[in-house]
């Protein structure tokens, strides 16, 4: 039973082991292709800090070029902004209008150096001119309108055009302040640094070397309880030898010391006795009066009597738990080797994981965010396929079974264990006839002194029985009279549940009782009773009939 017990919990272990290895596997497939994206990250994310410092080395150009200062009259400027803040009377000057204004006053400047490479391009001609033309007067005549530069200053008439004609978007400044806002958040906050730890161990294992520990120490405490009891019942079992020679010799020392110590038996030497008394004609005892009989034991006789069926039924009180706990235990073994049948055949479970998934996510563009998003939404990408089938056959197993002999063996022996009470009541009658051949003059001395004992007790036996019967009877009387009573006697088919006993021996009633004829009584006897009440019945007779009456032997 111990076996199977452990077989059938390493069964339960083993199946749980590989629902624990399935749930790591489901596990591992899973966090497979997340292992794979982070991976991919890790070895890419080199490409997304390069990513985003193209982006600030970009704006950087912008940015040198908003907030450049060349091209223009920067005192120009200053008087502009002193001239813009006294007109709208506010210190606020915005990028859009910082950057209007230094596009006009590039535009200005440009306009001042034609002018000036113009007067440049008057005095190199003119310079040119009297180099060629060295005549004194002449040179003067020809050279003259090469003095005109008052014809440069024409080009002023265009300086409305930077104004009117300067395109630049009405949002250039919102966007601009916008662009470099995030490009500083954007230093500030993000930074890229991936690290991926690796945990070999998981809570399952730890779990389930706990599972095993803990069923494998339940096992071991259960088998070393079960051995320890086994060997304290056997010690017992080796010392009851003492309890039997303990037991023989005060049996002969109350046999020898004690003339009522087991002195019940109508022995061949009590039969002489009363046959010799019956020739003389004195009182004898045999045969013994129905109630006399009830504390004695006939040897020779089979059958059991008074004192030896309160012993047997002591003795197979005591042979009930033994035989209920043997029964227990083999019912429980049968429900464990139920049970493990019941699991091999109904727990045949084939486990069949797969999967397969083919996942791609597709970033058109050349820009940086659809670089960003390829370096990382697209490792998404993946593809795999698996397929697991196992189950758990090698988990169920065979329960050990008890062998027919093995139950008819321990059948047997129960059997025994209750034929044996019977055994010992003929053993305890063949004790006393070892004592009586050993010690002949003490069992002829017990045997008088029971003979004697019964002679003085048939002097009482009819006095004895007259009051019991007046007490019965009383009783007896008054509960025919009442309600009860009255039931009983109208239905008849209540005695047939219910059965009348005998008013002198308590008996049940059978066939050969007597009833009595008297109406309102139906009082029962035994046959061999009514004889030796004279044929009278004691409810009927009034009280005072009842104490004077007697009755001869």
């Amino acid at each position: 039973m111990m076996k199977n017990i452990e077989l059938l919990v390493m069964s339960f272990e083993c199946t749980g082991e590989m629902t624990l290895n399935h749930t790591k596997m489901m596990y591992t497939s899973m966090m497979e292709p997340v292992k794979r994206i982070f991976g991919q990250l890790t070895k890419r994310s080199s490409n997304l800090t390069k990513d985003t410092k193209e982006i600030t080395d970009d704006f950087r150009e912008v940015e040198e070029e908003v907030e450049s200062t060349e091209g223009y009259d920067n005192v120009r400027e200053k008087e502009l902004i002193r001239e813009e803040i006294e007109r709208n009377k506010t210190l606020l000057m915005n990028t859009q209008k910082k950057f209007s204004m230094k596009t006009f006053l590039r535009c200005e400047h440009l306009f001042e150096m034609g002018i000036g490479k113009c007067h440049e391009w008057f005095d190199q001609k003119y310079d040119e001119c009297m180099e060629t033309i060295w005549l004194p007067l002449l040179n003067h005549a020809l050279c003259w309108p090469m003095k005109l530069k008052f014809v440069c200053g024409a080009l002023n008439w265009f300086l409305p055009l930077c104004k009117k004609h300067i395109r630049i978007d009405p949002l250039f400044g919102e966007l601009y302040d916008n662009i470099s806002g995030a490009i500083d958040t954007f230093k500030q906050n993000v930074t890229i640094d991936v690290q991926i730890t690796v945990r070999n161990k998981t809570i399952f294992d730890t779990t389930l070397k706990k599972v095993k520990q803990n069923v494998s120490e339940t096992v071991e405490e259960s088998e070393s309880v079960s051995q320890k009891a086994m060997k304290a019942i056997k010690i017992v079992l080796s010392l009851l030898f003492l309890q039997y020679i303990s037991s023989a010799f005060g049996y002969v020392k109350n046999y020898n010391s004690n003339l009522r110590h087991d002195n019940v038996y109508i022995t061949t030497y009590f039969k002489q006795i009363d046959a010799r008394r019956r020739k003389q004609g004195k009182r004898h005892l045999l045969p013994l009066k129905k109630g006399e009989s009830a504390d004695l034991i006939y040897p020779i006789n089979f059958a059991l009597h008074g004192p030896e069926v309160k012993a047997l039924t002591s003795a197979m009180i005591k042979c009930i738990p033994l035989i209920v706990i043997c029964l227990l235990l083999l019912g429980l073994d049968l429900g464990v080797q139920n049970i493990m049948d019941i699991t091999i055949k109904h727990s045949n479970i084939s486990y069949n994981f797969g999967f397969r998934h083919n996942l791609e996510v597709i970033v058109g563009g050349t820009g940086f965010l659809a670089r960003f998003l390829r370096n990382t939404i697209g490792n998404i990408n993946t593809s795999s396929n698996a397929l697991h089938v196992t189950n758990n056959t090698v988990c169920l197993a065979q329960p050990i079974h008890l062998t027919s002999q093995q139950y008819i063996g321990t059948c047997l022996l129960l059997t025994i264990t209750l034929i044996l009470p019977f055994v010992q009541i003929y053993m305890s009658r063949l004790r006393r006839v070892l004592a009586a051949y050993f010690y002949p003059k003490t069992e002829k001395r017990r045997i008088l002194h029971l003979y004697n004992e019964l002679l003085r007790y048939r002097d009482l036996y009819l006095n004895i029985k007259r009051k019991n019967l007046m007490i019965t009877a009383n009783r007896h009387r008054n509960f025919m009279m009442s309600i009860p009573g009255m039931l009983f006697r109208q239905m008849k088919w209540l005695r047939v549940i219910i059965k009348r006993r005998c008013l002198v021996c308590n008996a049940k009633e059978t066939k050969t009782s007597y009833i009595c004829k008297t109406s309102n009584c139906d009082t029962a006897y035994c046959l061999d009773c009514w004889k030796e009440i004279k044929k009278c019945c004691f409810v009927c007779l009034p009280d005072d009939l009842i104490e004077n009456y007697f009755c001869e032997e």
